[in-house]
C-alpha cells in the first residue's frame, strides 16, 4: 500500500533532526587537508658571500615534515633564482603566489637598504642592483586565502609599515634585527603551533627565544588586537575574523630573543 505523507508533527519532526544533524556537521573546522602552505626559499645568491647552503634546503624540509605530517598541501615550492616578486602576492591577477595558500614560509636574507627601508633580498641581489621585494610592491596585496606570512629573514619588521600588506591577510612573523639561521626555529614554532596549540605570535615568541636566547628582536604585525591575540594556525584553535573594514592600522609586538 503506498503512503501518502500529509506533513504531520512526526514528519516535520525528522526533518528538523536532519537539519539539526547538517548544522552540527557544517560547525566541525575542516579537516587539516584543507589547508594549504607555501614556501620560498633563497640560499645560492650571486653574492657568495651570502650563500646560506644548506641552511634553506634543511629548514624547508623541517617545514614540509611538520605540515605534511600535519595533513596540510604544498601549493608551490620555488628556490633561489625562480623566486622573485610574484611569489609575495605583488599582482593581482594571474599567479597569486602567498595569497593562494594560507600559510608562506619564506627563507633567505632580508636586508635595511639605506633610505629605502626594509626588503627581502633576491638571489641577485647586489648593492648596485638591489634585486629585492620591498613594501611598496605589496601594499595591500595579501588577501585571498593568506592569513600568515612567517618571513625568516633578518631586519624586516624594523619597518614596521610591511604591516600594510595585510590586507585580510593577518599577520607576519619576523625580526626586527639581524639574526642567526637555525633549523630549531621552525621546529619548535610548529612544535608550539601543532602540539602545544599556541597562539601564532605567542608560539613564535617561545621559539625564537628558545633558538637564539640573546643578541636579536623577534616581532610579529597583525593586522587587528584579536589576530595578534588570538589567532591560532588553522585546526589548533581559534582564529580571530579578517579585517572589516579594511584600515591602515597595525599591531605589532616585538621582544628580546
Amino acid at each position: 500500500m503506498t503512503q501518502i505523507t500529509d506533513g504531520s508533527p512526526r514528519h516535520r519532526v525528522h526533518w528538523w533532526t536532519i537539519l539539526v544533524v547538517l548544522m552540527i556537521v557544517s560547525s566541525i573546522p575542516m579537516p587539516s587537508l584543507a589547508y594549504s602552505y607555501s614556501v620560498t626559499n633563497i640560499e645560492d645568491y650571486a653574492n657568495s658571500d651570502m650563500d646560506l647552503m644548506p641552511w634553506g634546503t634543511d629548514v624547508t624540509n623541517v617545514v614540509k615534515s611538520w605540515l605534511n605530517n600535519a595533513g596540510w598541501t604544498m601549493n608551490f615550492y620555488h628556490t633561489n633564482g625562480n623566486v622573485d616578486e610574484t611569489d609575495f602576492g605583488s599582482q593581482d591577477s594571474g599567479f597569486q603566489g602567498l595569497d593562494g595558500a594560507q600559510l608562506h614560509y619564506h627563507f633567505g636574507h632580508g636586508v635595511n637598504y639605506l633610505g629605502l627601508g626594509t626588503a627581502i633580498q633576491l638571489s641577485d641581489w647586489q648593492l648596485s642592483n638591489p634585486d629585492a621585494v620591498f613594501r611598496e610592491e605589496v601594499y595591500k596585496k595579501w588577501d585571498n586565502n593568506n592569513k600568515w606570512a612567517i618571513i625568516d629573514v633578518c631586519h624586516l619588521l624594523e619597518d614596521e609599515q610591511w604591516g600594510g600588506a595585510l590586507k585580510s591577510s593577518h599577520g607576519i612573523l619576523s625580526f626586527a634585527s639581524q639574526k642567526g639561521v637555525s633549523t630549531d626555529l621552525p621546529d619548535r614554532f610548529f612544535r608550539n603551533t601543532i602540539d602545544y596549540d599556541y597562539t601564532m605570535a605567542y608560539a613564535w615568541k617561545c621559539a625564537t627565544q628558545d633558538t637564539y636566547e640573546s643578541n636579536c628582536i623577534g616581532a610579529v604585525v597583525f593586522d587587528t588586537k584579536d589576530q595578534l591575540d588570538y589567532d591560532h594556525l588553522l585546526g589548533q584553535g581559534y582564529v580571530a575574523p579578517d579585517e572589516s573594514p579594511d584600515d591602515d592600522r597595525v599591531f605589532v609586538s616585538t621582544w628580546q630573543c
